[in-house]
C-alpha cells in the first residue's frame, strides 16, 4: 500500500484494518510547535535558576550527564513541587508561538496556525479522527489508544479545536475515569496545560503536574513500583494492541523496559502453544516505529535495537513524510476520506 513515496507495510495496515492499532507519540510531534525535545527542556529549566544557567547545564550534558540527573539537580533547587511543576509549564511552552488562549473563539484560528507551521501535529490529529456527517465528526474506530511521552497538551488542543468536540480522553493518573465514546491518551511522564479556559476549569482537575517523571530518582520509583500506573499500563497497553510510535527516539528506559518484557512473554507463550523459537520471535515482532533513514550503518545498528524489543523499524526519508505516510495508512480501509477529516 503506498502514498506517495511511502509504503506502508501490509501487517501495519492489517492491524489498522482490524482495529488493533494504537499510536506511541513523543517530543517529534510537537517539536515544530517550538515545543522543546527533552534535554532541551531541562537547559530551559536551567536557565530560571541562576545556580545552575544554560551555559552549566549545556556543559553536563556534553560531559555525558544525563537529562535526568541535570532534572535531579533542577528539582532540589526548587522550592517545592507544584513551584517546580509551574517552571516546567514555563519551559514547556515558552517559545509556542500561538499567543491567544486556545478557546472556542480561537478554534479556527488555532488550526489554520497547526496546519501550517506543524504538519505533524496535524496528521496526528486528523488520523483521531472520521467524518460523521456535513458538520459533525467521531473518534476514529481503528484508533484504540495513544500513549505518549510528552508533557504537552497539544495533541488534545489541536483535536478539540479541529473536530469541535473531544476524540481524546486525557488519563493522566490511575484514577481518571475511563470514556466508551473517545479514545483514551495515555500520559505517562505527567501532563501540562498551557490554558486556562471554562473548557478546562480548574487545571488540578485536568492535569497531573505532581505526576512529573522528569528526574533521575523518578525514574527509579517507576521501575521499583512494578504494580503502579506506569508500568501496568505500558504492559497492558502493549499487549492488548499493535504500536505504530511516532517522534519517538525509541531511547527511553521505561519504554524499553516495557517493551523487551512484553516481547519476552509473548514469545514465551508461543512457544508454550507449540510454536518454534523463530515462528514465536517473528509473531512476537508486533510493532513498528517511524525511523529517519541515517547511515547505512546506523540504520542497521538502530534496526538490531529495535528489533530486540519486538519493534520494526518503518523507514522514511525525512520527517516530512509522516503525513503521507498516515493519510495512506487512514485510507488503506477504503471507509474515509483524509480530506474528509484533515
Amino acid at each position: 500500500m503506498t502514498g506517495g513515496a511511502v509504503r506502508i507495510p501490509k501487517d501495519l495496515q492489517t492491524a489498522f484494518v482490524d482495529r488493533h492499532l494504537a499510536l506511541g507519540l513523543g517530543a517529534g510531534v510537537s517539536q515544530a510547535s517550538k515545543l522543546p525535545e527533552w534535554n532541551e527542556l531541562v537547559c530551559r529549566l536551567a536557565e530560571q535558576f541562576p545556580n545552575v544557567g544554560r551555559q552549566s547545564a549545556e556543559a553536563l550534558l556534553a560531559a555525558g550527564y544525563d537529562a535526568t540527573v541535570l532534572a535531579t539537580i533542577l528539582r532540589a533547587s526548587a522550592p517545592g513541587k507544584k513551584e517546580f511543576a509551574e517552571l516546567v509549564r514555563q519551559a514547556l511552552y515558552r517559545d509556542f508561538p500561538f499567543r491567544p488562549v486556545v478557546g472556542k473563539e480561537t478554534h479556527t484560528q488555532f488550526v489554520a496556525h497547526i496546519r501550517k507551521t506543524n504538519p505533524t501535529l496535524h496528521a496526528v490529529g486528523t488520523f483521531c479522527g472520521v467524518r460523521e456527517t456535513q458538520r459533525t465528526f467521531l473518534p476514529n474506530p481503528r484508533v484504540r489508544a495513544v500513549l505518549t511521552l510528552n508533557l504537552d497538551a497539544l495533541l488534545e488542543m489541536y483535536t478539540r479545536a479541529r473536530f469541535r468536540k473531544r476524540v481524546l480522553r486525557t488519563v493522566e493518573r490511575a484514577a481518571a475515569d475511563a470514556s466508551s465514546s473517545r479514545i483514551h491518551s495515555y500520559h505517562l511522564h505527567g501532563f501540562l496545560v498551557r490554558d486556562f479556559t471554562s473548557a478546562t476549569r480548574r487545571r488540578e482537575a485536568v492535569e497531573s503536574a505532581d505526576r512529573l517523571i522528569l528526574t533521575e530518582q523518578q525514574y527509579f520509583d517507576v521501575v521499583a513500583d512494578a504494580n503502579g500506573f506506569v508500568n501496568y499500563t505500558l504492559l497492558y497497553l502493549l499487549r492488548e494492541y499493535r504500536f505504530l510510535f511516532i517522534g519517538l527516539s525509541m531511547r527511553d528506559p521505561n519504554l524499553r523496559r516495557a517493551l523487551h518484557l512484553s516481547f519476552k512473554e509473548r514469545i514465551r507463550e508461543l512457544l508454550a502453544e507449540g510454536e518454534t523459537e523463530e515462528t514465536a520471535c517473528a509473531r512476537s515482532l508486533r510493532h513498528w516505529a517511524v525511523m529517519k533513514k541515517n547511515t547505512p550503518e546506523l540504520d542497521s545498528a538502530t534496526t538490531v535495537l529495535l528489533e530486540v524489543i519486538g519493534v520494526k523499524p518503518l523507514w522514511i526519508n525525512e520527517w516530512a513524510d509522516i503525513p503521507a505516510l498516515l493519510e495512506a495508512l487512514y485510507e488503506s480501509p477504503g471507509e474515509h476520506s483524509w480530506v474528509d477529516a484533515a
